[in-house]
């Protein structure tokens, strides 16, 4: 029997590929009542990536409940019915840095924080991401400067008076904070790529304390010393 094949995302790759479809199953449905007559279909699809074998599962369908209505080039009504696909895993539009990883013994409450970030982004939950990456900052404020009741310009400025970031990357970092707030605070639904600068700003915080400190002290001791 010969295996179709079809266009997806993959993970591994990270970027468009041909998949073989493994296995399908396509459910055909039709609604009726006094008012209204509906029909659609489901087709689940277990897919494999011709050049990694990643394996992922694609549900798509189709329904006389959402119509598209256009007027084409020659000024003709026409409807479109669209095809809604859904993965899982999800297709991954920024992967979680390698390095977060070594944060699991040392600072676990943010490798947790962090990890559940990601699995948002996966699942294309933006506004709980946002939400997420304040958590994230409010996780290491209270790692390394601690005073948990006080204001977050306090606790902030702190960070300053005890050389974890320069004066000059002060307002950066408010401006991640306020991200977080208003994902929070104020119903806001961020772009991915907004988003994007917001975790940016964050994991160069995070990689600094945690990761080029630590390495840094590994480093010294390796360096010989100057001449006399």
């Amino acid at each position: 029997m010969e295996i179709s094949k079809i266009k997806a995302h993959c993970n591994s790759c990270k970027q468009e590929t041909n998949h073989d479809v493994k296995a399908e199953y396509t459910n055909n449905w039709q609604h009726e009542d006094e008012y209204n007559s509906e029909q659609g279909w489901i087709t689940y699809q277990v897919i494999s990536c011709c050049g990694c074998d990643q394996t992922k599962f694609l549900m798509s369908e189709q329904s006389s409940y959402d119509v598209e209505h256009y007027t084409n080039h020659n000024g003709e009504h026409e409807t479109h019915f669209p095809t809604k696909k859904t993965y899982f895993p999800e297709n991954e539009w920024r992967e979680m840095p390698k390095w977060v990883h070594h944060l699991y013994s040392d600072e676990g409450s943010l490798y947790e924080i962090y990890s559940e970030l990601y699995l948002a982004l996966r699942s294309n939950l933006i506004r709980l991401a946002g939400m997420a990456s304040r958590s994230a900052i409010e996780q290491i404020l209270n790692k390394t400067v601690g005073e948990e009741k006080s204001p977050f310009d306090r606790r902030l400025q702190l960070l300053v008076d005890n050389n974890f970031i320069a004066t000059s990357e002060l307002e950066t970092l408010k401006t991640a904070l306020d991200f977080g707030n208003a994902t929070t605070h104020r119903s806001w639904k961020p772009k991915k790529e907004d988003l994007s600068i917001a975790l940016d700003i964050i994991e160069n915080l995070m990689h600094r304390i945690y990761v080029l400190a630590e390495n840094a002290k590994t480093l010294q001791p390796k360096i010989p010393p100057k001449n006399k």
